[in-house]
């Protein structure tokens, strides 16, 4: 389980890193609740499900997060990334807490689009 816990802690560093409340705002901030019941939820669902499940889902959203972390952890100041990031996070909870709500309609395409205008491969 090494690899969801990497997982997480890379979550967890873009939630609450240094300047976390600049980045989120008043409007973000109030959804960092759903977040964590959303990494909550994926850590019980691994007690019910194959892993091969969260592998799964990890590995598609990994195609875009790693690119985008690699690049927010070189430039936290640059703010067309925190947009990404806020879409990352929302695709997450899509993913690994389908039952819960989003702020918004969130896809691995539209990611990637955002991703390639930043000149960033995925």
């Amino acid at each position: 389980l090494h690899v969801v816990a990497d997982d997480l802690n890379e979550e967890i560093e873009w939630l609450l890193g240094d300047g976390f409340i600049w980045r989120a705002g008043y409007g973000r901030f109030g959804d960092f609740g759903r977040y964590f019941q959303a990494m909550e939820e994926r850590l019980k669902r691994l007690q019910s499900l194959p892993q091969i499940k969260d592998d799964e889902k990890r590995e598609r959203i990994q195609r875009c997060w790693m690119p985008w972390f690699d690049r927010w952890k070189s430039e936290p100041a640059n703010t067309r990334l925190w947009e990404i990031g806020w879409l990352l996070m929302e695709w997450r909870v899509a993913e690994f807490a389908p039952g819960f709500p989003r702020r918004e309609k969130v896809s691995e395409k539209r990611i990637s689009e955002m991703l390639v205008s930043l000149d960033i491969g995925t």
